[in-house]
């Protein structure tokens, strides 16, 4: 049976005090630089940073105004999230986080794109939508200013209401940020509002038309000659100057202001 060697015996225990601390050295050093690395270490700060620039895109309503960016971002983080877990389930020395670290900033930096493109987006669309309100407004107010007294009536005033109308309603939509649908009522505001002016323009263009004018005279002083002959009472209308005339045998007693109403422009006659 064979013997052992007292030497081998020193030897071999001489080998591992010498190789016990090696091994503790080699491996502290590779602790050391898989940790300076960052290769093991959870990119905390990484994420922080690309959830507070989502949580701000969705505060600046990305969802409504930058929805496609957003859909992206939140891709990019969910990815991101994705791969940590993969990293978290494997052996620590395995683990690499550098990749994982490099998403996360992705992520960060496509949530603060989609927030500065929502707040520019709704920026642009509201200065739509408010240029059009300020043209419909304008060309309403000076319609009213220059036509109403005349109480247009007919296509003019159905025109005219169908303008107020979607004038009303884009203010209402302006009011709940509908900007698309604010600026879409209020063209359509001054398209009725230019129909609603072409109309009456052309109203009163047959009103002053002078063979229109030259035979409302004629009927005018017809009707008063008639009652000079026969001594009878005539009433002349007078829409130029919105006042109704009476004659009695020629001679006018009694002038009265009046009210036209709508039509006025539209109906033949003094």
């Amino acid at each position: 049976m064979p013997t052992e060697n007292p030497n081998d015996s020193r030897l071999l225990r001489r080998a591992l005090t010498l190789l016990v601390p090696a091994v503790l050295v080699a491996g502290l050093a590779v602790a050391t630089y898989l940790a300076a690395s960052g290769r093991t270490e959870p990119p905390a700060a990484s994420r922080e940073m690309a959830d507070r620039a989502l949580a701000a895109a969705r505060a600046a309503q990305a969802a409504r105004w930058a929805k496609p960016a957003l859909a992206d971002a939140e891709e990019r983080l969910r990815a991101a999230e994705a791969e940590l877990r993969r990293q978290e389930l494997r052996l620590w020395p395995l683990r690499d986080f550098r990749e994982v670290r490099l998403s996360y900033l992705d992520a960060a930096r496509a949530a603060d794109t989609t927030r500065r493109l929502a707040l520019a987006s709704r920026s642009d669309l509201e200065a739509g939508a408010l240029a059009a309100l300020r043209t419909a407004r304008c060309l309403m107010t000076r319609t009213e200013e220059l036509y109403l007294p005349s109480r247009v009536g007919g296509l003019a005033a159905e025109a005219l209401r169908a303008g107020k109308l979607a004038l009303r309603e884009a203010e209402s939509l302006l009011v709940f940020e509908e900007f698309p649908g604010a600026r879409l009522r209020a063209d359509e505001a001054a398209i009725k509002t230019r129909q609603t002016r072409a109309l009456l323009r052309e109203a009163y263009d047959r009103f002053v038309d002078p063979a229109t004018v030259r035979r409302w005279r004629e009927a005018e002083t017809s009707a008063i000659e008639r009652s000079k002959r026969t001594g009878a009472a005539v009433i002349v209308v007078n829409k130029d100057r919105a006042v109704l005339d009476l004659y009695r045998a020629g001679t006018r007693v009694a002038s009265y202001p009046i009210e036209l109403g709508f039509n006025a422009l539209e109906t033949q006659g003094m």
